[in-house]
């Protein structure tokens, strides 16, 4: 709901409010505004992608990546930038945190779909990120939240293309029929060009700094009480101790 919300907002501030109405019309939506909490079927947002670009002779993507843009912009309103600031000081501590983000937001938004993102690669010069995904046609749409989220939170100037793609087809009313029934499961890995090398300098040292490739030794007893559901496994796969909460769960339980 509250992405359909800022869809509507944005495209009402950036193109006016008759071509918010001519969309409506060209879609049919029986939706003049959305709620927050309200859920809406995934077809509808790339179904107002497609009646938009053929009002403004956008293309398809860029309206979707227009979309994942506001939508960053709108979430501000809510109070989630400050769950995207507290993932840490460098644009890839926040890609590295995207997947706890949306559980987060599962707390407030039980019936979220939420899409899996895995940073696999980092450089000097940018990242690698894998999109998984039931839903079709939204890979523009992530395009726009991460290029906005680059500018807004970690002032970057962040450029995102494709590498490859799977079963990444574009939905709407201007998109292809599908010729299946079967659930597609969409993969997209993405290239991030940015400058990523404040946060590989800080990495790098971390990793080769001495004093952090032996810790000191600590008194099992007091670990246990710091991690009260902590199992210990010795080598030979056999638990050797575990954590008050743990035991308390155990007898309980039995």
């Amino acid at each position: 709901g509250m992405v359909l919300e800022s869809v509507q907002h944005f495209i009402q501030e950036e193109f006016g409010e008759e071509v918010w109405r001519q969309v409506c019309q060209i879609i049919d939506c029986r939706h003049n505004t959305f709620k927050t909490h309200q859920i809406y079927p995934d077809t509808l947002m790339p179904d107002i992608a497609a009646a938009l670009s053929a009002l403004t002779g956008k293309s398809f993507d860029w309206c979707m990546s227009f979309f994942g843009n506001s939508f960053v912009r709108f979430f501000s309103n809510f109070g989630y930038d400050k769950m995207i600031r507290a993932t840490g000081r460098y644009f890839c501590d926040f890609l590295q945190s995207i997947d706890n983000i949306h559980l987060q937001m599962r707390f407030t938004y039980p019936k979220m779909k939420s899409p899996s993102m895995q940073l696999t690669e980092v450089d000097d010069n940018g990242a690698v990120m894998v999109y998984r995904s039931g839903r079709t046609g939204f890979s523009k749409y992530l395009m726009g939240q991460f290029t906005q989220v680059g500018r807004e939170f970690y002032n970057l100037n962040v450029k995102c293309s494709i590498i490859e793609s799977q079963n990444d087809i574009n939905g709407g009313i201007a998109g292809p029929i599908k010729l299946s029934h079967e659930p597609l499961t969409v993969i997209v890995k993405y290239r991030l060009d940015f400058d990523n090398r404040e946060y590989m300098a800080k990495r790098v040292n971390v990793v080769a700094h001495p004093t952090q490739q032996i810790l000191p030794k600590i008194n099992i007893d007091v670990f246990l009480d710091l991690f009260p559901f902590t199992v210990l496994i010795n080598r030979n796969m056999i638990i050797t101790s575990a954590g008050e909460k743990i035991v308390d769960t155990w007898i309980l339980h039995n």
